[in-house]
């Protein structure tokens, strides 16, 4: 039997995840972002983490669509979590991605966080979140 993947967000960190993933697994990366998803069907990665022939030669599964990341045994969340004028961190992102994923996420499944979040936050505020979601 073999996972299935997604990978949560398609920046400098996730991309790269994604696509050395998808060497083993069916993985899908996902994005809010159909722009980045466009120009990654194109070879297209402004971060410059994976290179164009790379990219092309994948069989990493692009989308934004919410409803291409239902039922996957695995979610990875890789969102940024930006620091405001206070260098307080915006869990905006991640609480996006929570709602996400707890909207797609099944009975037994798991969810990684390699986001950047202080001491507290994946228990506190993401568990309680995908909770709620997730029914």
């Amino acid at each position: 039997m073999s996972s299935r993947i997604v990978v949560i967000g398609l920046g400098y960190v996730g991309l790269p995840l994604a696509v050395a993933l998808a060497r083993r697994f069916p993985t899908t990366g996902f994005d809010i972002s159909a722009e980045r998803i466009s120009e990654l069907h194109r070879g297209i990665d402004r971060t410059d983490e994976v290179a164009p022939a790379v990219l092309r030669a994948s069989t990493l599964k692009l989308s934004a669509r919410p409803e291409d990341i239902r039922g996957a045994d695995l979610y990875i969340v890789t969102v940024p979590t930006p620091v405001d004028e206070k260098n307080e961190p915006d869990l905006r992102p991640v609480l996006s991605a929570c709602r996400t994923v707890g909207a797609a996420m099944g009975r037994g499944a798991v969810v990684v966080f390699e986001s950047t979040v202080y001491p507290g936050v994946t228990e506190d505020i993401c568990g309680p979140e995908l909770e709620r979601v997730s029914g």
